[in-house]
């Protein structure tokens, strides 16, 4: 039976079948002139066929004895997974046809013709190459999943302490999906907490896949500790930006809302989502020194990065930070509106040097994940 054929056969039977050729007391399929199943009882019935497998589903009210064609002798048959004894189906040679007994309700059949020996599903690990991690130590981590029906699948979950810029490696036959991870390029992921690395793969033959997976940290993004947003904005000693009032806008847009509730001064930026988007605002400092700088955001996004440059600088310490979610717009819950202070490895506040008077400060969207920004705060 060739390719074509085989294709169009299964075609037949997924979509004909339904209507079925039902004769009184049995079923029966045919196909250009051959039968392509027969049964003692009315069932419903679908196939598809392969090179390795015929692969077939049957429906039946009650136990009985049904053929399907196989053109050829099957080296194992396997009913809902569990391998039949030779002595429980038979390959009827002059009509290319195998025969055995299947039980009542819906029953999954595999005519193999290679030869896998076993259908269950078998757990597998794969250890994971990770040179070097974003918190400058050793990270151990294993690809865990199962190998069933000729597929694997499993999944890597990220560690929290290790969030930060990869690029990921996977062999060839793999498919690689990223869970909860923002996407840089084809091959470079933000990951941090909740974030996973999916991996499926062809396992012909039911054989374990040859996987190989490693990643390397290509860039580093700081956390953010969240500060109490009422207590912050009452305080006397602050110097106060509105995010809405940036200075300069570069390479894309973003939109202002008089709409979103229980802001600083009753507008904020929204719609805020385009990778490259840079916006910078122009503060007077009324003296020279070490200030912290507190962004009061709100974003449903799991996470958001932003490059976060002073005076036309990369932040040494956090040139890179990482927005946690804050569970919403800010539209009318003040919940929503939080203020974060990024940090370092330490653990301990970011602070930022800034002259006396004139000085420049600029967040750019690095990935593509919204953020809403009420206002900046700094202060000694």
């Amino acid at each position: 039976m060739n390719r074509i054929k085989e294709q169009m056969m299964a075609g037949l039977l997924a979509s004909t079948i339904l209507a079925g050729a039902i004769l009184a007391g049995g079923t029966q399929l045919t196909y250009e002139g051959k039968t392509i199943f027969e049964s003692e009882a009315k069932v419903s019935f679908g196939a598809t066929y392969g090179e390795r497998a015929v692969k077939a589903v049957v429906n039946a009210k009650e136990e009985g004895k049904i053929s399907v064609r196989t053109d050829k002798k099957p080296v194992r048959v396997f009913v809902n997974r569990e391998p039949l004894d030779a002595a429980q189906w038979n390959y009827l040679e002059d009509k290319g046809m195998t025969t055995l007994t299947v039980p009542a309700g819906s029953t999954n059949v595999q005519f193999r013709f290679d030869d896998m020996a076993s259908l269950k599903p078998m757990p597998l690990t794969f250890n994971v190459t990770v040179e070097p991690a974003a918190n400058d130590g050793k990270l151990s981590l294993e690809l865990k999943g199962t190998n069933v029906d000729e597929k694997f699948s499993g999944q890597v979950a990220w560690p929290d302490d290790a969030a930060g810029l990869y690029e990921v490696t996977v062999s060839e036959n793999c498919q690689l999906k990223p869970v909860n991870a923002s996407r840089v390029d084809d091959k470079t992921f933000f990951l941090s907490k909740d974030s996973a690395l999916q991996v499926d793969a062809d396992a012909p033959g039911g054989r374990a896949p040859e996987v190989k997976l490693s990643l390397k940290c290509v860039g580093n993004a700081v956390k953010v500790k969240a500060q109490n947003r009422e207590k912050l904005l009452a305080r006397k000693d602050i110097v106060k930006y509105e995010g809405e009032a940036f200075d300069r806008m570069i390479g894309g847009e973003v939109s202002i809302s008089k709409e979103h509730k229980n802001t600083s001064a009753g507008g904020c930026i929204f719609s805020w989502g385009t990778a490259g988007t840079r916006l910078e605002w122009d503060m007077k400092v009324p003296e020279a020194g070490k200030y912290h700088v507190v962004f009061v955001v709100a974003t449903q996004e799991t996470v958001a990065l932003r490059k976060y440059m002073v005076n036309g600088k990369a932040v040494s310490e956090a040139a890179l930070i990482a927005f946690d979610g804050t569970g919403g717009w800010g539209r009318s819950n003040p919940k929503e509106w939080q203020a974060f202070e990024a940090v370092g490895a330490n653990g301990k506040p970011v602070t930022v040097e800034f002259k006396a008077g004139s000085n420049t400060l600029a967040l750019e969207n690095f990935c593509g994940q919204h953020m809403n920004l009420d206002c900046i705060v700094l202060y000694k």
